[in-house]
């Protein structure tokens, strides 16, 4: 892995919420603050089979965002709900990891687990001296069945 690379990942690890924007079935934007994990450049989260975003993000593009100080993370991707096998374990041990309180309303609400594999990130740091600013495309994200 390049050091391009790791230091996005880094700064994805090292953040804890973001805010995950989306477009309703009835074409409305809406943005949720959330919790978040990650495993290389993919998102991990999770959210109530009955909130308003959950019937609005399944398999559908979505963005998110992460800022910290004078950094930021702008991600494009699509939202695929982790319905079983080793993928979703492991979704739900990072998120767990990273917060255990999580594992306390899997008890109590039945929470439905995502992952956005990205399509295109834009990383900024203006702190540094010129702005540090590093992109990359990963294609079209393919919906698996």
């Amino acid at each position: 892995m390049d050091t391009r690379s790791k230091l996005v990942q880094s700064f994805m690890r090292m953040c804890d919420v973001g805010v995950l924007s989306y477009i309703s079935g009835r074409g409305k934007p809406s943005s949720a603050l959330m919790e978040y994990a990650s495993k290389g450049y993919m998102l991990l989260f999770c959210t109530s089979r009955d909130s308003r975003k959950y019937s609005n993000i399944k398999n559908r593009n979505v963005a998110f965002e992460i800022h910290k100080g004078e950094r930021t993370l702008r991600y494009e991707g699509l939202s695929i709900e982790l319905k079983q096998g080793k993928e979703l374990e492991e979704a739900k041990s990072l998120l767990w990891k990273k917060d255990p309180l999580l594992k306390q309303w899997e008890k109590k609400e039945g929470l439905a687990y995502f992952a956005i594999r990205p399509s295109w990130i834009c990383y900024m740091d203006f702190d540094t001296k010129p702005d540090t600013k590093i992109t990359r495309s990963f294609g079209r994200v393919k919906r698996k069945t």
